[in-house]
């Protein structure tokens, strides 16, 4: 089997991976703890019992950094649809590098 015959093969199953995931949502989620500025507070004891945690949501919206607060139920429904965009990505990725292997086999690109 040729290089170009194992890439097709390789784009033909990213298609059908591509085509199993049902839906996507891009960014990242942070997972912040902090202790705050008020000395009697629990977070200052020992041990600190520190305030969240919080999950901060960021995504590119056109050109800016949008981000939002989700509560740690909505983090838990949605961490699956960001593994999936993630996932996603990889699988674009590897799909346009094995094209490339497929064009310059055929001659299309320059080796």
């Amino acid at each position: 089997m040729t290089d170009s015959e194992s890439a097709r093969i390789r784009i033909a199953e990213i298609r059908e991976e591509l085509s199993s995931i049902p839906m996507a949502l891009p960014g990242s989620v942070t997972i912040r703890t902090y202790a705050c500025g008020k000395a009697y507070c629990a977070c200052h004891k020992d041990p600190p019992k520190l305030h969240g945690p919080y999950y901060s949501w960021t995504r590119k919206v056109g050109k800016k950094t949008v981000t939002k607060l989700l509560g740690a139920e909505q983090y838990e429904k949605l961490k699956p649809l960001l593994e999936n965009h993630r996932r996603m990505r990889e699988l674009l990725t590897e799909m346009a590098e094995a094209t490339i292997a497929v064009l310059r086999d055929e001659g299309e690109l320059p080796a």
